[in-house]
């Protein structure tokens, strides 16, 4: 396998950008990777949580999906959904993936790192999608 690096560019807040290009069995793939521009840096960033529940949609379309694309639109660096066991929310319904229960409507809480003045700029575009989903922001370090 042969490959290079088409470019490197610098990011905000400490991130580097670099594309790859791969060939492979006449593939050629291509691959933008971010990471830290000093490997071993910390780097003051923030977490933002958001707490959802599994078949919640915004206008018919997953609330989850929506929102993930939402993020990558955006260009923030990386977003990851996790799934829940059971849970509870302001509503005090349990939601639970027990197999007795059947239920479907489990809690998924989607995590999102990057800089806290990107993260906030999209609070009020994210509330639109999400509604009165809790939201929370915490300052966090990538190590």
């Amino acid at each position: 396998m042969e490959w290079r690096r088409e470019h490197t560019t610098l990011l905000a807040a400490g991130y580097a950008s670099a594309t790859l290009i791969f060939h492979a069995d006449c593939i050629t793939y291509k691959i933008t990777l971010n990471y830290l521009s000093t490997p071993g840096d910390f780097m003051p960033s923030a977490l933002l949580r958001i707490y959802l529940r599994q078949n919640a949609t915004f206008h018919d379309e997953s609330i989850y999906e929506k929102v993930i694309e939402f993020l990558l639109d955006s260009g923030i660096n990386g977003a990851t959904l996790l799934r829940g066991i059971e849970g509870y929310g302001a509503d005090k319904k349990i939601h639970t993936i027990k197999v007795l229960q059947l239920s479907h409507d489990i809690p998924v809480v989607m995590e999102v790192i990057d800089d806290e003045e990107k993260l906030r700029s999209l609070i009020p575009q994210l509330r639109e999608i999400v509604g009165n989903e809790l939201m929370t922001i915490q300052k966090v370090e990538i190590v």
